[in-house]
């Protein structure tokens, strides 16, 4: 999952704010510059979360898919995007892509 941190105020049950508080009752101290996050989540006996934040720009990393609590695959979230948006028709990513005009 990748999301914008924002105004926590305003989140809903499901949202990473409420998914924080679930695991530990320390504030989550976002870095300046990096207003993105991704989270793995393990559940089991002693839920765990894993929590990366990243920058607009910033390389995705590689993180886990817990399939149990001791079995996991490893998700490597760049190619996989960088494949998914070469796949993608051109017109779609012409929606998204800058155009070079002011």
């Amino acid at each position: 999952m990748i999301m914008p941190i924002h105004d926590w105020t305003r989140e809903e049950p499901g949202d990473f704010r409420h998914d924080w508080d679930e695991f530990t009752d320390e504030p989550f101290d976002q870095p300046e510059g990096k207003p993105l996050i991704v989270a793995s989540y393990r559940g089991g006996e002693t839920p765990t979360a894993y929590v990366e934040s990243i920058g607009v720009g910033d390389e995705r990393p590689t993180l886990s898919i817990f399939l149990s609590e001791t079995r996991y695959i490893s998700a490597p979230l760049e190619p996989t995007h960088q494949q998914a948006w070469a796949d993608s028709p051109a017109v779609l990513r012409g929606l998204v892509e800058p155009t070079g005009h002011g």
